[in-house]
């Protein structure tokens, strides 16, 4: 393993394409975790400089810094999945559109309801696309009401790409899902 004195030498020996390339991976890997991507990025430094995380010899430091950002990423949005919705029964028109669940029609039961279902799709949807960050920042920047151009300059994509992410989303939800989302 390396040292923590180590890993801070290969930190301080990174190029401005080192920095460029994991603040990329950062903005694609913080959606849906409720930290900005400088935080992500802070953190995976912060946890190899305490030694919380350590680093095998044989892993160059930006992979490392990616799986250690992947990794906090990961638990940011189990944890978040996990934690309940408080959501008021009036709708809110300022409201981000996947936060807003609940509506005037709906009773408290359709609404308790609807929030358990909305955290199992979140939930089935990171277990379906956890190994791939493209689509995961694509269904989470949705789910968020970001738009397309917002999401090509987080993902660093193109039109082209992002309608490319998009139809891999849609075959392997179709092909996860063949009958229609059912809990």
């Amino acid at each position: 393993m390396r040292s923590v004195a180590e890993i801070q030498a290969a930190l301080e020996e990174f190029g401005s394409d080192d920095l460029g390339r994991l603040e990329r991976a950062a903005r694609q890997l913080s959606v849906g975790t409720g930290m900005g991507p400088d935080d992500l990025l802070q953190e995976a430094i912060r946890r190899a400089l305490e030694g919380e995380r350590t680093c095998p010899c044989e892993v160059e430091i930006s992979v490392f810094l990616y799986n250690v950002m992947k990794s906090i990423a990961s638990a940011s949005r189990k944890q978040i999945s996990r934690r309940p919705r408080h959501e008021s029964l009036d709708e809110d028109e300022n409201a981000e559109p996947a936060s807003r669940v609940a509506s005037r029609e709906r009773s408290v039961e359709e609404l308790l309801v609807a929030r358990a279902d909305y955290s199992e799709h979140l939930k089935a949807l990171q277990a379906l696309f956890d190994d791939d960050e493209q689509a995961l920042l694509v269904v989470m920047g949705d789910l968020d009401g970001e738009s397309a151009t917002v999401l090509k300059d987080m993902g660093a994509m193109d039109d082209k790409v992002l309608a490319t992410v998009r139809r891999r989303i849609r075959r392997k939800i179709e092909k996860a899902f063949p009958e229609g989302w059912k809990p």
